[in-house]
């Protein structure tokens, strides 16, 4: 069994990142509860709008649900191709858009990494074929920064943190950059200051929020913007519709435009271009690491 587990970890080490090659983005927040699945769905699909071929990998598993903010359902999930042999990934995609593909969570598991050898294997595989197909792969992350997460969140391209003008959910987003940052300090986050009240008041939360990251860990986080308070939002979440679909004119709506061209016009700024290795490479090697016995 060993040299099985060692012929497969050599063979998947040896799998080159070549042509095409999404942007990864993990979406996450501090703590439930600030709105950060609503934003994952939007982003996505103002991505797509502009043309870019995008897809959503809901990692909350368990309690994802970007199906249903989207209004749509899927009879299969993320969790189902890995732990079947007769599933293939394209089983479990949903066309949600024009450009825009969306993977359930689904139930019943509350880690990838409890999975053996065969599941992580299929999730690598599929992670490899995803990459060459889409421009950008966003995955839509459970609250907080746990060890289930952490190999995600410690390969993707870039850590988007949502939070909210609460103190509780500042010191919430501010300790899950800190936990990550004591594992990479190479990561890039930005942020996105969601149901402000006022323009001052989300001003002045990130402006907190990233001077306590660059006195006490030496991190600079990019503010992408904040989005205000809106009773059209809640409106779209119980129509099971996308506020910028549904409300393409609401105030949330038209921040948003601003905070995904914020987003794509600050690409790669002030990034490591230099980076060791993309996410396929650096995933697979935090679950050889995490695994040992693969």
């Amino acid at each position: 069994m060993n040299d099985q587990a060692a012929r497969l970890r050599e063979r998947m080490m040896k799998t080159e990142e070549t042509g095409k090659s999404a942007k990864t983005i993990a979406i996450v927040s501090g703590k439930g509860g600030v709105g950060k699945s609503n934003i994952s769905v939007n982003f996505g699909l103002k991505l797509a709008k502009q043309g870019h071929k995008v897809l959503l990998v809901d990692m909350d598993i368990g309690m994802g649900n970007i199906h249903l903010l989207l209004g749509t359902s899927s009879e299969r999930s993320i969790v189902d191709y890995m732990l079947s042999d007769d599933i293939d990934i394209e089983d479990v995609k949903v066309r949600a858009a024009d450009n825009f593909t969306c993977i359930s969570g689904g139930n019943g598991l509350s880690s990838f990494f409890e999975m053996d050898q065969n599941a992580l294997s299929k999730l690598l595989k599929a992670m490899e074929l995803l990459q060459k197909e889409y421009n950008y792969i966003l995955f839509d992350m459970g609250a907080g920064a746990t060890n289930m997460s952490l190999q995600f969140l410690l390969s993707v391209d870039d850590i988007i943190v949502v939070t909210t003008p609460e103190p509780t959910s500042v010191t919430d987003a501010y300790s899950m950059i800190k936990f990550m940052t004591q594992k990479d300090s190479g990561l890039h986050f930005s942020i996105i200051c969601n149901r402000v009240e006022t323009e001052s008041e989300g001003r002045e939360t990130i402006k907190r929020l990233r001077l306590a990251a660059e006195k006490f860990l030496k991190v600079d986080v990019r503010p992408l913007g904040m989005l205000p308070e809106d009773s059209l939002v809640k409106k779209s979440v119980l129509n099971q519709r996308p506020f910028t679909v549904e409300f393409p004119l609401s105030k949330a709506a038209q921040s948003f435009n601003v905070i995904v061209q914020n987003y794509l016009s600050g690409e790669g700024a002030g990034q490591n271009t230099m980076q060791k290795a993309g996410f396929l490479s650096k995933l697979k090697h935090l679950l050889f690491e995490r695994q040992g016995n693969l």
